[in-house]
């Protein structure tokens, strides 16, 4: 099994490796430097954006070099603001080469009130080392290391988020109907829907004309372009509708 990450991070690849050895056999963690497309120290939202946005860099580097994988990974690490406190959180983003995705987070924790602006604007990395006297936290073990005296490391964050992300791919049976349900997901912004208003002249429509007194009986959306799959709504009055899926 070939899985890519976009990173060549060295902590993060031991967490991917040890993220998907509890799984998958014969796993081949391959790191690849891709943009993440935000900030160097990405706050609250951004964490995921930049997670995903290396997912899909990824994809678009396997396809232009025609690198095959099975797994395509995206691991951004940021700071949030979590219940008024402001901690560091791994968010880990993956999607498997039939474009099937999902996410997870590893735990959270804690910064200091007065490092807060310093890593926002900075890099946590780079704060921490000023912290620590320049001991190479940034590709190495990573803060949680120091603030957990090497409890808890880099490793251990990125593979519990992993871990988590990999829910969703383990246990397809709980996932019955994937595709079907992700269809109806917008994920994109510029995802279109088709909205189709018809009247059939059919008997049915000519009743429910008859009470709603509207030139079109039925309405439908599609997130299709061709239109081959389609969710029917009949509107019969009095706030009623009759749902058909297709």
């Amino acid at each position: 099994m070939k899985v890519l990450i976009g990173t060549n991070n060295p902590g993060k690849i031991e967490g991917a490796k040890q993220a998907f050895e509890k799984f998958y056999k014969n796993v081949n963690i391959v790191g690849i430097s891709v943009s993440s497309n935000v900030s160097n120290e990405p706050v609250n939202e951004e964490i995921y954006v930049g997670a995903s946005n290396r997912v899909n860099n990824l994809i678009k580097y396997a396809k232009e070099n025609n690198v095959d994988a099975d797994f395509f990974i995206g691991v951004e690490s940021g700071i949030t603001n979590l219940l008024g406190k402001w901690c560091i959180i791994q968010i880990a983003v993956i999607k498997n080469k039939n474009g099937e995705e999902s996410f997870g987070s590893s735990s959270a924790f804690p910064v200091p009130d007065r490092y807060v602006d310093d890593i926002i604007n900075s890099d946590l990395g780079i704060v921490m080392n000023k912290i620590f006297n320049g001991n190479g936290q940034k590709n190495t073990k990573g803060a949680i290391s120091y603030l957990t005296k090497e409890v808890i490391t880099r490793y251990d964050l990125t593979r519990e988020a992993l871990i988590m992300a990999l829910t969703t791919f383990i246990n397809g049976d709980i996932w019955a109907n994937w595709k079907q349900r992700g269809k109806m997901v917008v994920h994109e912004k510029n995802t279109k829907i088709y909205i189709i208003l018809t009247y059939t002249g059919t008997i049915l429509s000519k009743i429910i004309k008859i009470f709603t007194r509207d030139e079109c009986a039925h309405v439908s959306i599609s997130l299709d372009v061709n239109l081959k799959e389609i969710q029917l709504f009949i509107y019969i009055g009095q706030g009623i509708y009759l749902i058909f899926l297709n």
